[in-house]
């Protein structure tokens, strides 16, 4: 699905488009796993067969005027 921004109101664009695209809520109020819930039991062993080292690192990114993109 493309979503057209516009360019003459951004802000207003994306709050429209992370109101619409939102999952806060969808499982509930107490729910702590969010979109995790997708996943089942053979998601899970598919995900975990693809493991080839046992390091992790980190998925976090800088949402500021530093990343992940400029202007």
């Amino acid at each position: 699905m493309t979503v057209q921004i516009d360019r003459s109101n951004p802000e207003a664009a994306m709050a429209a488009a992370t109101s619409r695209f939102s999952n806060w809520g969808r499982w509930g109020e107490d729910d702590v796993l969010g979109t995790l819930n997708i996943l089942d039991e053979a998601e899970r062993r598919q995900g975990a067969a693809l493991i080839r080292r046992g390091v992790s690192f980190s998925l976090s990114q800088s949402f500021d005027m530093n990343g992940p993109r400029k202007g």
